[in-house]
């Protein structure tokens, strides 16, 4: 740290700008094993069942913006894990990481609007999400978004873009959208 300072130290007036932003990048370099050890703690403790202090370990990183903590306290709030069930804070962090594309609080998410699981039922909500899955190449996601274009749920009813997004599906192995595929013709 003591070198770090010295070299902001050296920088003239002119450069200030641009030495504190690989300063800035330094210090974070340096700190990101730190947030991945503190991640892989929490991962341990929760195989371990030691909920409490995966709790605590996540929320600490959740609130640090960490995708991965935040997805994951969403699930312990979703599954009740250290924690009594709460899906509305299950929903406000899956939304949080879900929004830095986290994929797998993106499904948790879609999931949760689809079957109106601790919310309202909203297929609109699903469809969003489902979307960002589906162009991510997400097959489940292809087949699930292709069965509202068909049913016109939270969607405007399309069997062009039902078939076109279970035809993606299909072509990757998905057995419920070949299947789906084949009733249309």
């Amino acid at each position: 740290m003591r070198t770090l300072i010295f070299a902001f130290s050296r920088c003239d007036l002119m450069n200030q700008m641009f030495c504190s932003h690989w300063i800035l990048l330094a210090v974070l370099l340096l700190l990101a094993p730190l947030a991945q050890a503190g991640f892989d703690e929490a991962v341990e403790a929760a195989n371990a069942g030691d909920f409490d202090k995966a709790f605590k370990e996540f929320s600490v990183l959740a609130e640090q913006g960490d995708e991965r903590a935040q997805q994951s306290l969403g699930w312990m709030y979703y599954e009740g894990q250290g924690r009594d069930v709460d899906y509305t804070q299950a929903l406000y962090w899956y939304r949080k990481a879900a929004e830095q594309d986290n994929i797998t609080a993106q499904i948790n998410l879609a999931q949760m609007y689809a079957y109106g699981q601790g919310v309202v039922q909203d297929f609109s909500q699903a469809a969003h999400w489902w979307r960002k899955l589906a162009e991510q190449g997400d097959t489940r996601s292809q087949a699930a978004l292709g069965g509202l274009y068909y049913q016109g749920q939270g969607v405007k009813q399309d069997y062009v873009e039902a078939a076109k997004l279970w035809r993606l599906a299909a072509e990757q192995g998905h057995v419920e959208a070949q299947m789906n595929l084949g009733l249309m013709y």
